[in-house]
């Protein structure tokens, strides 16, 4: 038994609240989505690691969450933000469009999308992207400018 799991208490008394999944084996929490939650931390470790330029551990960190949650839009949309940024353009657009199959209202990932197809040559379809993250909210209106 953890010791956390014995202490009883409220938090309006300002003490930890008896937390009952410490009790729980692996296969419980997997039964509840430990592997969601483990993901999430990837995904968070990812754009910590891009923020810092440290562009190929942020795809590596992504990839570790995908393995652990492969539908999850955010990991597959941060792994392909890196891949842009490494300039590894076919591979970012591969991720953006498997971020887009599974969140087709992810606007981050349309816009990363146009910025891969635009270095990739193909200014048209780069331009319907980029109108997609418009309308989605992911970047400022021109009219403002």
């Amino acid at each position: 038994m953890h010791v956390l799991d014995t202490m009883p208490g409220t938090v309006e008394a300002g003490v930890v609240p008896r937390l009952p999944y410490l009790n729980m084996t692996y296969t419980n929490l997997r039964e509840v989505g430990i592997e969601k939650l483990l993901a999430t931390t990837w995904l968070q470790k990812s754009g910590s690691l891009c923020i810092e330029g440290r562009y190929g551990e942020a795809i590596t960190a992504a990839e570790n969450g995908i393995k652990l949650d492969p539908g999850d839009s955010g990991l597959w949309t941060q792994k392909g933000h890196s891949q842009v940024h490494m300039n590894m353009y076919e591979d970012a657009f591969s991720s953006l469009l498997t971020a887009i199959s599974f969140d087709p209202k992810n606007g981050t990932a349309w816009y990363n999308l146009a910025v891969a197809t635009f270095q990739l040559g193909r200014r048209s379809e780069g331009i319907e992207y980029l109108n997609r993250a418009g309308e989605l909210g992911a970047i400022p209106s021109a009219g403002g400018l």
